[in-house]
């Protein structure tokens, strides 16, 4: 993700990248490709202390949000900060007070607000009228040890429902016009044991009900994450119930 956001900068007229962080090695191969290689840092408060930006893009893991929205408002910065905005509502709402303490913007990547395809698709749905029910199903297979690795850290802190689905609720909300919600209720499920966090689930289901002028709208996502191969051993499963069915056998 940072390195989706930082090539973005680096081709806006107007930006100049005065610093990357990041523990491991990928800010040399990102600086690399970058038409100005910055310094390079592993701690965001040596960063901030070096280079005296105007702005910090945190496109990290959701657990350190937190921490490193609060250092670049303490040191005077405007925050764009990938989505959740943190794991919990209340560490969220320490990063907007903060925001708000510091006199600084703070922006949260939700891509589809902005997005040309998805912008027009709310409008075209707002001049429908108020919808009943919508739903969403999110089925992301990963395909690769390394993304499915990837995955399984980011749900170390944060389920698919937060981390990826908060997408997709809010474009259902921006659909309705933002009105708020009149009840919130999901459920979770673990669907693989190589979570590590023994309380975090890979399946989720958010329903959201509204009130609209007319009658309740009620919004469904549904979102899971496994590797590959566990998609095929739950398709061949389903499909083997799915034949005892009707055969009679259930």
């Amino acid at each position: 993700m940072g390195t989706s956001h930082s090539l973005g900068y680096d081709a806006l007229p107007g930006f100049e990248i005065v610093g990357l962080v990041s523990r491991g090695p990928s800010k040399e191969a990102l600086a690399a490709q970058l038409s100005t290689p910055p310094p390079l840092f592993t701690a965001l408060a040596e960063a901030l202390a070096a280079t005296q930006p105007d702005v910090v893009s945190i496109n990290t893991y959701s657990d350190t949000h937190e921490e490193f929205a609060l250092q670049s408002f303490a040191a005077g910065c405007h925050v764009f900060l990938e989505k959740p905005i943190a794991p919990t509502v209340e560490a969220a709402e320490r990063v907007v007070a903060a925001s708000v303490a510091a006199g600084k913007k703070l922006l949260v990547g939700y891509i589809l607000q902005v997005h040309p395809s998805w912008t027009e698709f709310i409008r075209q749905a707002q001049a429908l009228g108020s919808p009943k029910v919508m739903r969403l199903n999110l089925n992301q297979q990963d395909q690769t040890q390394e993304k499915w690795d990837h995955h399984l850290q980011t749900m170390d802190t944060v389920s698919p429902i937060v981390d990826c689905g908060v997408h997709y609720v809010d474009v259902m909300c921006a659909m309705v016009g933002g009105l708020r919600p009149i009840r919130v209720s999901g459920i979770g499920a673990r669907l693989t044991e190589d979570l590590r966090n023994p309380s975090m689930y890979n399946y989720g289901q958010l329903q959201v009900r509204k009130r609209s002028l007319f009658f309740p709208s009620t919004f469904s996502a549904k979102m899971i994450i496994l590797p590959r191969q566990a998609w095929d051993k739950h398709r061949e499963e389903n499909s083997q119930t799915r034949d005892r069915f009707l055969a009679g056998d259930l």
